[in-house]
């Protein structure tokens, strides 16, 4: 019984060090490439779909919120913040209704992350405002 005992403890002090070390506590941000909005041109009150482009989605790093920020030339449009359900490394597209006036509009997302391991502690390292051209068209055009 005591050779089965120290077997057994042996086993469970190799498992806990093996689980140990193979833990990662390193930490980068998320790596974004613009936005892209379809159709880029549209009508007025037409769905458009916004979608962030990830080129890495960096290591034990998410999105927490985002700000959703139309402008005209400088004037601000509308401001909108996503939850972390809403928009995120995983579901990165929300769907809007185009703008009622024509013109040509500045699509802007600002993705907030935090980290789930290691030492970085928000809101340290945040990548920065994505923005993207929106176009809407004169109905008579």
């Amino acid at each position: 019984m005591k050779k089965i005992m120290s077997i057994a403890t042996i086993l469970v002090m190799v498992l806990l060090s093996v689980s140990c070390d193979k833990y990662d506590v390193s930490c980068s941000v998320p790596i974004f490439d613009g936005l892209t909005i379809t159709p880029d041109q549209c009508n007025a009150n037409d769905e458009v779909k916004i979608t962030l482009n990830i080129k890495s989605p960096g290591k034990n790093a998410y999105i927490y919120e985002s700000v959703f920020v139309i402008y005209n030339g400088s004037k601000e449009v509308s401001r909108t913040t996503l939850s972390k359900n809403e928009f995120n490394l995983n579901y990165n597209t929300y769907k809007i209704k185009a703008p009622k006036t024509p013109g040509t509009y500045t699509i802007s997302i600002l993705p907030r992350i935090s980290f789930t391991a290691g030492n970085v502690i928000y809101p340290t390292n945040q990548p920065s405002e994505q923005k993207a051209k929106l176009v809407v068209l004169d109905d008579e055009e």
